[in-house]
């Protein structure tokens, strides 16, 4: 499942997310709520999901990271690759270029809910590492995003989970339906206000400029969430078709 791939695993209720994105934060330059196919078919958003997919695309070409690239005549749209290390750079993650996509992206990840983490108050963090750590004394306060998701402990599903319903609670005002049986969301919500107010307030948050980002950001945060979250909704389904 790669790149902008992972849009055509997601629901109708799950795209809605990237929709309103596009088409609230981006009412200055997006061109989505205009075509004929959104107009035809929303909010059957997969009806039309490869237009998604180029929205997201044009919109990553308009950060300053890639303004050369019009500048030298490739256009403006770039690849999923190209905007989620530009995401990255701006988050000060550091990566080889050899970096494969799922590792930037689980780093992409545990930064994210590393800096809501840090605006809790030390009583809130504490819970939080009581419910994460799971008796292991290598997992700190400054490490534990990062070594679940680089140890693939079974809480990496999880604050993949999390992080999506957290952008969907956001964006859309409801929770997403595949949340409905797990406790874990509950249990984390302390960390929902502060991972909100990050994701959706990009130029208050970070020294970033270019309106883009507004949506690149949460957009790609959510997609590599999503991605880890239908990995393992797949993997399940293979292993029980076996029986």
């Amino acid at each position: 499942m790669s790149g902008f791939n992972v849009l055509d695993k997601l629901t109708n209720e799950e795209l809605e997310v990237i929709v309103k994105l596009i088409v609230e934060k981006g009412w200055q330059t997006e061109s989505l709520s205009k075509d004929k196919d959104y107009k035809k078919y929303y909010p059957d958003h997969k009806k039309y999901v490869d237009k998604i997919k180029n929205e997201l695309s044009l919109m990553g070409g308009d950060t300053l990271a890639n303004v050369a690239r019009f500048l030298m005549g490739k256009g403006s749209s770039i690849s999923y690759r190209e905007m989620l290390k530009d995401v990255c750079k701006k988050l000060g993650i550091e990566y080889e270029e050899s970096t494969l996509d799922g590792e930037l992206e689980y780093d992409l990840l545990a930064t994210v809910l590393k800096k809501a983490f840090d605006k809790l108050s030390e009583v809130e963090q504490n819970i939080i590492l009581d419910i994460l750590r799971d008796n292991s004394n290598e997992i700190t306060a400054n490490n534990l995003f990062y070594k679940i998701f680089a140890d693939d402990r079974k809480e990496k599903y999880l604050l993949a989970v999390f992080v999506s319903n957290t952008l969907a609670k956001t964006v859309c005002g409801r929770d997403l339906s595949l949340l409905k049986d797990i406790e874990i969301i509950n249990e984390l919500k302390v960390l929902t206000a502060p991972l909100g107010s990050i994701l959706m307030n990009v130029d208050k948050t970070y020294d970033i400029t270019g309106p883009a980002y507004r949506i690149t950001l949460p957009a790609i945060v959510y997609m590599a969430a999503m991605k880890e979250v239908k990995r393992k909704v797949e993997s399940e389904k293979s292993f029980f078709s076996l029986f």
